[in-house]
């Protein structure tokens, strides 16, 4: 399959994603999912649930772990900063 047919249909199966879940933030804003935030989400899940790294690297296709771990660290400083901040 062409490269861009596939990233075609992972778009709209996020737009369904999002319309399916038609979730809100604390302002009653829609919250639309971007495809990263559910691979941060599934690799932060995995590696909470006792996966090795190096095995979460492996399934997000990361070639170098040390680039699931400059990932992991962006995602770190997003879920550790104050609520309401």
């Amino acid at each position: 399959m062409h490269p861009q047919v596939q990233a075609n249909k992972w778009v709209r199966k996020v737009a369904r994603l999002n319309k399916y879940l038609s979730l809100t933030n604390d302002k009653g804003e829609p919250m639309q999912f971007r495809s990263h935030m559910l691979r941060d989400t599934f690799a932060v899940e995995m590696l909470l649930a006792g996966v090795p790294l190096e095995k979460v690297s492996k399934l997000l296709g990361h070639k170098l772990v040390a680039t699931t771990q400059k990932t992991l660290r962006q995602v770190g400083r997003v879920t550790s900063a104050p609520v309401g901040g």
